[in-house]
């Protein structure tokens, strides 16, 4: 559980709770009543009953205040052994700019990094609707990145953009926020493009090591990024 304090105006909200939600019931309780106060997002009905009845079977996190009401939520689901996916999150109008998606998706970041690479969301390109515009510019406010549009995927009217995020930023923020003086990591001497990526992040080769995959003999590279001077 995630407690919060906050002091924004408007809806006049002070604290709210994040918490995670296990109960099937539950969770569809939570998505029916978040979507649907969402028209703008969710107006396709077909569509929308779509994502509450798989909500109930995905990992689910709940924004609640401290009467319990309902302010948000977001789902996850894996669509690679490496990469998990944003599959909905939603936060209710009036308690939009309070802080309340930042902290959801930062709660799924915690609980992916120890299982995945990369976390990625889908939503409508850029240039169709300015709802969707404003949701671009929320994810990439939080460091992820366009990667690829698939025109057709939904359909003609609805281009759909994938945003990803390497998660290792964040296993970066959390040892920062811990004062550590650094962090490290293991990636395999042939590749490459995932060595130049780290090297973009400041980690630098500082040692190597063997290990096998059956007989055959691979090299693993550990690359370590300096966070703070050491004492």
């Amino acid at each position: 559980i995630i407690l919060l304090c906050k002091q924004k105006g408007g809806c006049k909200l002070k604290e709210f709770i994040i918490i995670r939600e296990k109960n099937a019931d539950k969770k569809t309780q939570a998505a029916q009543e978040v979507l649907f106060n969402l028209p703008e997002w969710f107006g396709l009905e077909k569509e929308t009953r779509k994502y509450i009845d798989i909500a109930s079977t995905l990992p689910m996190w709940v924004a609640k205040d401290v009467e319990n009401k309902i302010l948000g939520f977001i789902t996850l689901s894996e669509t690679s052994k490496d990469t998990v996916e944003i599959h909905c999150m939603a936060v209710k109008k009036r308690y939009h700019r309070k802080g309340i998606g930042k902290l959801l998706i930062e709660s799924v970041e915690t609980y992916s990094k120890n299982n995945y690479f990369f976390i990625q969301v889908k939503t409508v390109d850029e240039g169709n609707y300015s709802v969707y515009d404003h949701t671009i510019r929320f994810y990439e406010s939080l460091g992820f990145k366009r990667l690829e549009v698939f025109p057709t995927l939904w359909d003609a009217w609805n281009p759909c953009l994938i945003l990803i995020k390497h998660l290792i930023t964040k296993a970066i923020e959390l040892a920062e926020e811990a004062e550590k003086e650094t962090v490290w990591l293991g990636v395999w001497e042939h590749n490459h493009p995932a060595q130049k990526f780290y090297q973009s992040l400041g980690f630098v080769k500082t040692d190597e090591h063997d290990f096998y995959m059956g007989n055959e003999r691979h090299t693993d590279y550990t690359m370590t990024k300096q966070l703070k001077e050491s004492t």
